[in-house]
């Protein structure tokens, strides 16, 4: 008995020394996060929610130029739809005088929500010579189909807005065709899909659509059927007083309360497209028909005529039946584009009214091209951009070097835990897309990977705002581990 009592007391020496060193070792992380915190917030929570990569995915690495990815989710068949476009001679002759041209073309590529190619690479439009420039799609729930438009024409000006129907596969159902006609140039074209209706809803960029002596860029719309054939429009995508140049419309179908929701870069206050610019947006009815024009962000009024707000993207909130809105902004004080900038937003209503404050999302880097999208099983948004922090070089964050950043956003838009590296790499990584896959719960997120060594040499042609340049099409499958929802 005696044996038994020593060894007992014992056991209960080393249980407290035990304890004591792990209070001890409590203690310690906990210092040890609060003052890294001082210096880093968030650092001590990483990405919040256990992210994991499930696969990294190489959509394209032909020795062609590859860029401008975009992205749907088959909610029937659990997939995406990945499309790109790709510039460069067809075959690698150099010497040969007939094949220094570039030829133009755009593809699709079905990927599950385990990174794996379903079937091969998708030819949605065929090389030719000419200029070709954003393929977009949105998907079709009630016929699982796609509506697909692209910029086309015999050069960089002169391109008519495509469009046309592909089913589940990649099959083209309705072939691309032109949609209207053009009296300088369609840039930006976009779909959405109204399944109130059962139509598309395809916008874009063009002049002399409804003035014929208004010599500046305008949004226009025209309603597609669930075939791809025009129904109605050309409609003006903004306000009846609204003037000057309107560029880059972005936007989304509201089931809800039957309406689309839609932005812009507006340039109402001044005369030129490297001056300040706004973002305005509107509310159409599901006929396409005005309900009202709101600004979004407008500081003209402000010392230097305010900040310079672009590349906007906006998502909706199927929860609480409102937007989040987010941009690149940065302070100008000349008519040269910003150095300097941050990724701002803020919520809107259903009415298209803001409800609270302009939040700061993303300051490092100069950071641009936000892509947002909401996470109903969290209550969060998750936000993605590129920037330049990693390139001490002087000079515009879109000359420089950029890597793929992402964090989450709480239901107010408001930043939560730490920043999350996608992809840093050397080169540069560009117009980072994302999409939510609700039934895996996990993301896509494709770029442009602008280190591209073994692509043919370029063949100069385009100009300042549509050169072309080397670039593979890559991306990664993310998934989330921990599905706490946002308090």
């Amino acid at each position: 008995m005696c044996d038994v009592t020593k060894e007992l007391g014992l056991l209960r020496r080393q249980r407290k020394v035990r304890t004591k060193m792990l209070k001890k070792n409590v203690l310690w992380c906990l210092a040890f996060c609060i003052a890294l915190l001082l210096v880093v917030p968030d650092a001590c929570f990483a990405d919040g929610h256990g992210m994991e990569v499930i696969a990294n995915i190489d959509v394209s690495l032909s020795p062609r130029q590859a860029s401008e990815p975009s992205v749907s989710y088959n909610t029937t068949n659990n997939e995406f739809m990945v499309m790109y476009g790709e510039t460069g001679r067809r075959i690698d002759h150099p010497e040969d005088i007939t094949n220094k041209t570039n030829y133009f073309s755009f593809h699709g590529l079905r990927v599950s929500p385990t990174g794996e190619f379903l079937g091969g690479t998708i030819e949605i439009d065929p090389p030719e010579l000419g200029w070709k420039a954003m393929v977009k799609s949105a998907y079709n729930n009630l016929s699982n189909e796609y509506g697909v438009v692209f910029s086309k024409g015999p050069g960089v000006s002169g391109r008519k807005m495509y469009g046309g129907i592909m089913d589940n596969l990649g099959n083209l159902m309705h072939l691309p065709k032109p949609l209207w006609p053009t009296l300088y140039n369609v840039t930006h074209p976009l779909i959405i899909f109204n399944p109130t209706n059962e139509e598309y809803l395809a916008v874009y960029n063009d002049k002399y659509v409804f003035n014929t002596a208004d010599p500046n860029i305008k949004n226009a719309g025209l309603i597609l059927d669930k075939d791809g054939e025009v129904i109605g429009g050309p409609i003006r995508i903004d306000g009846p007083a609204a003037i000057g140049i309107e560029f880059n419309p972005q936007g989304v179908y509201n089931e809800a309360e039957g309406n689309y929701f839609l932005g812009w870069e507006d340039y109402r206050h001044v005369t030129s497209m490297w001056q300040t610019t706004e973002i305005y947006g509107v509310l159409l009815d599901s006929e396409g028909d005005l309900v009202n024009e709101v600004p979004l962000i407008d500081d003209f009024a402000f010392p230097n005529n305010g900040r310079d707000q672009r590349v906007e993207y906006i998502a909706y909130n199927s929860d609480r039946n409102e937007y989040l809105v987010v941009w690149a902004a940065s302070a100008v004080t000349t008519t040269t584009l910003p150095l300097n900038g941050y990724i701002s937003g803020r919520i809107f209503g259903p009415d298209g009214m803001p409800i609270g404050p302009e939040i700061i999302m993303a300051t490092t880097g100069n950071p641009s091209t936000p892509n947002v999208v909401y996470v109903p099983k969290l209550k969060e948004y998750f936000m993605v951009w590129n920037d330049s922090r990693e390139d001490p070089t002087p000079g515009p964050g879109y000359s420089k070097n950029n890597d793929i950043y992402a964090r989450w956003l709480s239901k107010d838009g408001k930043p939560k835990y730490g920043e999350i590296p996608i992809s840093i790499k050397a080169g540069s990584q560009t117009y980072p897309q994302v999409v939510y896959n609700s039934k895996a719960d996990n993301f896509i997120i494709v770029w442009t990977d602008k280190n591209a060594p073994d692509d043919y040499e370029v063949i100069p042609a385009g100009g300042a705002m549509t050169s072309i340049s080397k670039g593979d099409i890559r991306g990664v499958i993310y998934g989330i581990l921990d599905e706490d929802e946002d308090e």
